[in-house]
């Protein structure tokens, strides 16, 4: 479940950036200062992939998974410094935070084998399919947004839309049970799934 809330709100927040990074860089520090937007935008994929890797490596912990950490943090430090060596002189900051990203998806590529390859059941496939589906059809509909109106109403509605459609599709028996708790759905349309649930638990537990 983690994993899934990791992965249903972290990559949004992402996405949305480039819509409104040159104005926040010109809020927080003036126009001079625009040009940082390009950074953020590459960046914060980067605090994407981080928050992602703290959870990894805690479970790899977890569950004793350690042997491969001493070389990957080697093959990461060499990758970033060979690639901050080529790119810098060339495509200066905006080099640099590339090689950062690549170093960060080297790391979280490696954590994520290793996991996988020890808890055959961490990744739900019938969850990353649907979402590998939703996602490209959220920003296309965010860039027609933006095309229409102003960005921060873009934006507000892009993220409706995506929280709405999210519960939807990925979490509808917990609308469902809502919904029925404020007697805007009729029990009978959940009581029989959570009845087949209860059964369940109770011949576990028996």
């Amino acid at each position: 479940n983690i994993i899934k809330l990791i992965i249903f709100v972290l990559p949004p927040v992402a996405i949305l950036t480039p819509t409104f990074s040159e104005k926040l860089m010109i809020f927080l520090y003036g126009s001079e200062f625009i040009e940082s937007a390009k950074a953020l935008n590459i960046l914060v994929w980067v605090c994407v992939i981080v928050c992602f890797s703290i959870f990894s490596v805690v479970l790899c912990l977890s569950i004793d998974l350690v042997h491969f950490g001493w070389w990957t943090a080697a093959l990461a430090a060499g990758v970033n410094i060979m690639l901050n060596y080529l790119w810098i002189p060339t495509y200066g900051f905006i080099g640099s935070c590339w090689a950062t990203l690549i170093c960060e998806v080297i790391l979280a590529g490696i954590t994520t084998f290793y996991l996988v390859k020890n808890l055959p059941n961490l990744c739900n496939i019938e969850f990353l399919l649907k979402y590998s589906l939703f996602l490209p059809i959220w920003i296309s509909i965010n860039h027609l947004l933006l095309k229409k109106i102003i960005w921060y109403g873009a934006m507000a509605i892009s993220l409706l839309i995506y929280l709405f459609a999210g519960i939807v599709i990925f979490h509808k028996q917990m609308l469902k049970t809502f919904l029925a708790k404020k007697n805007w759905l009729p029990h009978k349309m959940i009581s029989a799934k959570v009845f087949s649930k209860r059964e369940g638990d109770e011949k576990k537990n028996g």
